[in-house]
């Protein structure tokens, strides 16, 4: 999980395996999908969602996807999704607008343009 900002209740459930968005929402909502989506307790999801308030991301991963990771996550290898833009793009991708949400992208250094189509 990925939460867009310190101070705002916008949350993002973000596959690294898919590397796309499942669901984006409140707290209270990623809640309510992680009950019906997993086999995890209140108490683990809990604990994951004070994870992700506290460092950004509900990734073990030492410094991947934080507050200080300005980067973001890989989408479909096409490229990165700054994390400034995480919601905007993932409202866009729910609206349908694809382009416009490669848009927002950063292709990979070895690429040069985010990969379409």
């Amino acid at each position: 999980m990925i939460k867009c900002e310190p101070n705002k209740d916008r949350y993002i459930y973000w596959s690294d395996q898919v590397e796309a968005p499942h669901t984006t929402g409140t707290r209270a909502r990623i809640f309510r999908y992680l009950r019906k989506t997993t086999r995890d307790s209140p108490q683990q999801i809990e604990r994951r969602l004070e994870r992700v308030d506290r460092t950004g991301t509900s990734a073990m991963i030492n410094g991947w996807l934080t507050w200080e990771d300005e980067e973001g996550p890989i989408f479909e290898q096409r490229g990165m999704v700054p994390r400034a833009k995480l919601w905007e793009f993932c409202a866009l991708l729910k609206a349908g607008e694809r382009d416009k949400a490669y848009d927002l992208m950063t292709p990979f250094e070895d690429v040069g343009e985010v990969r379409r189509g």
